[in-house]
């Protein structure tokens, strides 16, 4: 075990990662990421139960984050679509994140100003629509991000976009509770939506990232093109359908030329599946065990932020220090663990210590396997598709969530809350099976991905 965890970088280097000034635009970034989510989520339910809105029609509003899971139909467009003007005066990325901070700022004030006791429909309307112009901005950032980060830079890059994530959705979501005791949800929410720009101004003035065109990309490309000169002269639906291959298709078609693609996926998706499961149940679980809101929020908001602050920040470190491999070893094995700290609470019973113990515990084993996994999937992530490819694999993470972890209750229903929590334990097991079954054909032997050593760029 010793010789698995053995250290690539000293301690010294691998904090010096988040020192550099790129690490910083990657934390404004995260900023622009976290605000709106929270301004559609937990504030507008506030909001929304506040004006007297039923709760089954506040439930409704969970699906305005359907986006976030979809956003991959779309990403090949934001991935290579040219905006006209925009894209000569900024270049491709920060063009499309400045017409879509726009978008968000407006559809956020007119959002505050939608008057839901009144017009519900339209306050639905318009969180969809800031749903959907999210999670098309989260397409553009997490590219942009692994784009302007080496291959040994993208684990402090997991780690600094979700401390600006965190920021964002603090000043966002709290901020603009403060705000509306005081001026009014409308104008709190006009205030909040400026939240966003920090990531705007941040990559405006770091530059757009250089193009790159891989060996990989190039042939898929090539490939298309000779088909096409083939035509003595091409119609416009032949022209189209190249573009769609290359734009579309190709992402898809590159990630699958990959040794053991099919078992990465299948790793992807059960990665986090027994931690998805017991989360998706915590809140229920917590009101049967009879602790009331104060006593959540303790734990949630002052006990839970150090230690969940505290795993992001080692899982970056510890993803640089011993590689890939090893950092999602750990992190798999401490959230899995974490499910048994809920099996000896729902033994002890309403403790306030031991609720303590167990969500902070849960939280920091949540922030670092989650800051282990979103630098996996940056460093799968081939850089002539970034955003195509990156929100197809963090989709995939969201499928336990999204789809599988539905049913939990139902089983949390028939056997019970102890026996819960051990079968969801048994259900991570799976997932670090996989961890092993890919590490010859997913890394190398310091638990770097192989893609990030085939893969080299060629810049055009």
């Amino acid at each position: 075990m010793m010789r698995l965890m053995q250290a690539r970088h000293s301690p010294l280097e691998t904090l010096a990662l988040y020192l550099q000034p790129r690490q910083l635009v990657v934390f404004a970034l995260g900023i622009s990421q976290g605000a709106p989510f929270a301004l559609i989520a937990a504030t507008l339910w506030y909001w929304l139960t506040k004006e007297g809105v039923d709760k089954s029609t506040v439930g409704l509003f969970g699906l305005a984050g359907l986006s976030y899971s979809l956003k991959f139909a779309w990403a090949p467009l934001l991935d290579r679509v040219r905006l006209p003007l925009l894209a000569d005066m900024m270049g491709v990325r920060r063009s499309w994140l400045m017409l879509l901070q726009v978008l968000l700022i407006l559809s956020i004030a007119a959002l505050g100003y939608s008057a839901p006791a009144q017009n519900i429909a339209l306050t639905a309307l318009l969180a969809v629509i800031i749903g959907f112009l999210s999670a098309s901005q989260d397409v553009v950032i997490d590219a942009y991000r692994i784009e302007i980060l080496k291959d040994d830079e993208q684990g402090a890059g997991a780690a600094m976009i979700q401390f600006g994530w965190r920021v964002g959705a603090l000043l966002a979501g709290a901020g603009t509770l403060v705000l509306a005791k005081r001026i009014g949800y409308p104008p709190a929410y006009a205030i909040s939506a400026l939240v966003i720009l920090p990531g705007l101004v941040a990559a405006y003035l770091w530059g757009e990232p250089e193009y790159i065109e891989t060996p990989e990309a190039r042939k898929l490309r090539e490939r298309a093109e000779d088909l096409l000169s083939r035509q003595a002269s091409p119609s416009r639906w032949e022209r189209a359908s190249v573009w769609i291959y290359t734009a579309v298709f190709a992402p898809f078609a590159e990630f699958m030329t990959r040794r053991g693609w099919y078992l990465i996926l299948v790793f992807v998706l059960l990665f986090k599946f027994g931690d998805a499961v017991a989360a998706n149940q915590t809140p229920s679980f917590l009101f049967e065990m009879g602790f009331d809101e104060d006593e959540m929020a303790l734990a949630n908001k002052l006990a839970g932020l150090p230690p969940l602050l505290l795993g992001i920040g080692l899982g970056g470190t510890l993803y640089y220090a011993v590689g890939a491999w090893r950092a999602l070893l750990v992190s798999g094995i401490l959230m899995m663990v974490t499910n048994l700290m809920f099996v000896w609470l729902a033994s002890v019973g309403h403790s306030i210590p031991m609720l303590v113990a167990t969500i902070g515990f849960e939280n920091f084993a949540s922030g670092l396997g989650g800051t282990a996994v979103v630098a996996y999937l940056s460093g799968l992530c081939n850089k002539s598709f970034t955003a195509t490819q990156y929100a197809l694999l963090s989709a995939v993470t969201l499928l336990p969530r999204s789809i599988f972890a539905s049913f939990s209750g139902f089983l949390a229903e028939q056997v019970g809350w102890h026996d819960f929590f051990i079968i969801s334990t048994l259900l991570a097991i799976p997932g670090i099976l996989m961890l092993f079954a890919i590490r010859r054909v997913a890394f190398d032997a310091d638990g770097r991905p192989l893609h990030e050593i085939a893969g080299k760029e060629s810049v055009t």
